[in-house]
Order: structure tokens, then C-alpha cells, then sequence
């Protein structure tokens, strides 16, 4: 959901282009994402460059410190955004469910 949120800033079809890029070019799915975010912000800076990973990033970071009412300090990169939030949500070591929307079949 997080993910989604903050790529739709940058146009309608920008989520799905993403994911699908991803996983063709970088061999990433959704679920690596959350459980490997070094590996996607990676990715992301690969496929978009230093100025479009960027926006994404931040983008990305932004709707999880709304979602989770996170404060500035808890949120200064994506990887913190993400395991700060997962701190949060008592009983559930994936975070996939909290983070996402379930994805439409291509």
C-alpha cells in the first residue's frame, strides 16, 4: 500500500511499470521488497537513476511515516521508515500485509 501510494505520485501507471520492471530487469518482487528493501532502493537508483530513485525513495518513506504517524527522526531513509514501522505492528514479523495492497494479477 506504501509502495503503491508513493509511486502513484508520479503518474497512474508508474506502480505497475515498477513492479514489472522490477522483477524483469532486477529479478525483484513485491514481497522482496519489505524483506529486502536495501536490495530494492538499489534497484530503484539502477533503473531510475540517482534523481528518480530518489524521489521514489523519499516518496515511498513519506507514506509510511503518514501511515504509521512515525516522527522525522524515525524515517530518514526507507530502510528505517520500514523497520520502524514494523516495530509497530505488535504480533506480525512480515510486514507485506500492513505495507501493501493485495496486487492485481497482470
Amino acid at each position: 500500500m506504501c509502495i503503491d501510494r508513493g509511486v502513484s505520485r508520479f503518474g497512474s501507471d508508474t506502480t505497475k511499470s515498477l513492479y514489472k520492471l522490477l522483477r524483469t530487469k532486477c529479478d525483484l518482487n513485491s514481497d522482496a521488497i519489505y524483506a529486502q528493501p536495501t536490495y530494492f532502493i538499489r534497484a530503484l537508483y539502477e533503473v531510475f537513476g540517482e534523481t528518480g530513485g530518489r524521489s521514489i525513495e523519499r516518496a515511498i518513506t513519506k507514506e509510511i511515516k503518514d501511515l504509521y504517524s512515525l516522527e522525522l527522526s524515525d524515517c530518514m531513509d526507507l530502510v528505517t521508515a520500514i523497520s520502524n514501522a514494523s516495530k509497530l505492528v505488535a504480533g506480525s514479523s512480515p510486514i507485506l500485509r500492513h505495507l501493501r495492497e493485495p496486487e492485481e494479477s497482470d
